[in-house]
């Protein structure tokens, strides 16, 4: 009979795949230039992009949040500084106000559209099954 420290191990190298392999929170303040996700999440990771402006009272109080909120569930949080609305990272993601969230799976691809708060966020990632 195995032990449970080998049962477990078992059941943890079968979901693996789909679990995110770690919280991170990382910062992108550039100018507001293009991104790539690529450069910002690692391959076969699913994250948040959360867009702000240093300025916008909002913004940096969801940013402060969000700071802390990826540890909560394990996934990698990236924080944009897109310095004001007319900058190219700004159009690249087609915000229209902000802050501004949006949610990428594990392909890169974007799920559901622009969050604006953190509950809207973690039921997208719920109904997303990212959480």
């Amino acid at each position: 009979m195995k032990s449970i420290p080998a049962l477990l191990v078992a059941a943890l190298w079968l979901i693996a795949p789909t679990l995110p392999l770690h919280a991170e929170t990382t910062e992108v303040s550039d100018g507001g230039q293009v991104i790539q996700l690529r450069d910002v999440l690692n391959h076969g990771e699913a994250g948040i992009l959360v867009f702000y402006a240093p300025w916008h009272t909002e913004s940096v109080s969801l940013k402060e949040e969000m700071e802390s909120w990826a540890n909560q569930y394990n996934l990698t949080v990236v924080l944009v500084d897109v310095v004001d609305e007319r900058t190219q990272v700004y159009q690249q993601f087609d915000l229209d106000r902000l802050p501004a969230m949006l949610i990428f799976d594990t392909s890169h691809d974007q799920v559901g559209g622009q969050l604006d708060s953190v509950s809207e966020l973690e039921d997208a990632l719920r109904d997303a099954g990212l959480i």
